[in-house]
């Protein structure tokens, strides 16, 4: 026969805690319907029906264990759901939230999907960006990148997705307007690209960009027949007294191609001349000047 001790004491309304020889244990509720926790036996659950000597108790450890494996497996599956991009990255590293979520994969995302699209690799950067969009809806800058990959693997979604993106004005506008007219001009929409074109040029603020879009309009009115607007639009351009950049080809070049389409052969001679002069190993210009 074994000293026995067990003293309970009600410390709050509907608290009660209890000391006992073996245990302590805390239970939460009225006398006939409770939870509790018991440190030998874990957290149970506890009612009787008063007056009938019919009681009832059992543990809530088997629940417990239930939701937490549970919890384990659906953490497992996201991570095994990762997309193929990120097999190899760590699911884990930084991580706050369901791990197909987390900041290492969507670093790791966008250094591959940068990568995908500066080698033109328009189908493999789109299911990439579309993974980051999902993990941040927010980020204007994986939207501008998803239209641009687009373009070049589902053009009719692209250019759709960079309508849609333009409806807001929102951050990159400026390079949006840019690469959709660039599609555009592709497709031989000289019209709606040199809207873009113009678009661009008013959004943005530094000047070089703003030649750009000169030279883009340039090339749309060339492609449209009208070698006198794109004379007009060249003029804006600022080319530097020494020839010292892509800047003075492109222009000169472009001057000369005007000419040459207005009949001014002269003109477009000297023109293509000094970009000859300028770099020699330009073989398009060489052959232009001998089919002159």
């Amino acid at each position: 026969m074994s000293l026995q001790f067990r003293r309970s004491q009600k410390v709050a309304p509907g608290v009660r805690v209890t000391v006992g020889s073996k245990a302590v244990g805390v239970s939460v509720g009225p006398r006939h319907a409770h939870i509790g926790y018991n440190t030998r036996t874990g957290p149970y659950l506890s009612w009787s029906i008063p007056g009938t000597g019919i009681s009832y108790r059992s543990s809530l450890r088997p629940l417990i264990d239930g939701i937490l494996e549970a919890s384990q497996q659906k953490a497992a599956q996201q991570a095994a759901a990762l997309p193929e991009f990120l097999q190899g990255a760590n699911p884990f590293a930084l991580t706050k939230g369901p791990p197909h979520l987390s900041l290492s994969n969507i670093n790791e995302g966008g250094r591959r999907a940068w990568d995908a699209l500066r080698a033109k690799q328009f189908t493999r950067a789109v299911p990439i960006l579309e993974y980051l969009l999902t993990a941040t809806p927010s980020n204007h800058r994986v939207a501008f990148y998803l239209s641009w990959a687009l373009l070049g693997a589902d053009p009719a979604r692209g250019r759709f997705l960079m309508c849609k993106y333009l409806q807001h004005e929102t951050l990159f506008a400026q390079y949006t307007h840019l690469w959709l007219g660039q599609h555009l001009l592709d497709l031989g929409d000289t019209i709606n690209a040199d809207r873009a074109f113009a678009r661009a040029h008013d959004l943005f603020t530094e000047q070089d960009w703003r030649d750009c879009c000169y030279l883009h309009r340039a090339r749309a009115a060339l492609n449209a027949g009208s070698p006198n607007i794109a004379l007009q639009l060249l003029c804006f351009i600022q080319i530097p007294p020494i020839p010292l950049d892509g800047v003075f080809v492109h222009v000169r070049f472009m001057r000369g191609e005007c000419w040459r389409q207005m009949g001014e052969i002269a003109n477009a001679r000297s023109e293509w001349e000094e970009v000859a002069a300028f770099d020699p190993l330009l073989h398009d210009v060489t052959q232009l000047l001998k089919n002159l």
